[in-house]
């Protein structure tokens, strides 16, 4: 009967192992989810899938866009020769022909406006010395001087740009 007293008392031992190894499973486990949970609750919040549950207006929205801006069009104005001031006899000149980039919109403003242009384009020219000309930082003064010239005439429009397709300073 000893035996058997000692038996039964090992079975509940282990029972009562088994019981807290159980427990400690469902602890962990739980525990598991719960973090699981607090972890993508907190990455829902900060990449805001949980602005339209909270109130908050979706920044996501769909906002209408304008229409992109039409393409700009390549205006080439004629071949010209622009005396250079100096104080010799030889003045030196330069030849040039310009492309003026656009918009499709007011392309046939420009054609309407190419005479009076090129006359603005040649006093202004005729008041630069081939030393202001000289080289890129000078081109690029040309171009810039250029493009004020063009958008004052047609304000209030404005080119998007001034090319050179042709630079002979002679």
């Amino acid at each position: 009967m000893a035996d058997e007293n000692d038996e039964s008392d090992d079975f509940d031992d282990e029972d009562e192992e088994s019981s807290g190894n159980k427990s400690r499973k469902i602890i962990f486990i739980f525990g598991g989810v719960v973090a699981l949970l607090i972890l993508g609750g907190s990455a829902a919040f900060f990449m805001g899938y949980m602005d339209s549950l909270l109130g908050r207006p979706s920044t996501n929205a769909e906002v209408e866009l304008p229409p992109p801006p039409a393409p700009p069009v390549l205006y080439e104005l004629q071949k010209k020769k622009a005396d250079l001031k100096t104080g010799t006899c030889r003045a030196p000149f330069l030849q040039y022909q310009l492309t003026l980039e656009v918009s499709e919109d007011y392309a046939n403003e420009i054609r309407e406006l190419e005479p009076k242009l090129m006359d603005a384009y040649q006093v202004f020219l005729r008041d630069q010395r081939r030393e202001d000309l000289s080289g890129a930082k000078g081109a690029e003064m040309l171009r810039r001087e250029l493009a004020n010239i063009t958008n004052e005439m047609i304000k209030p429009h404005r080119i998007e740009s001034v090319i050179f397709k042709q630079f002979i300073l002679q």
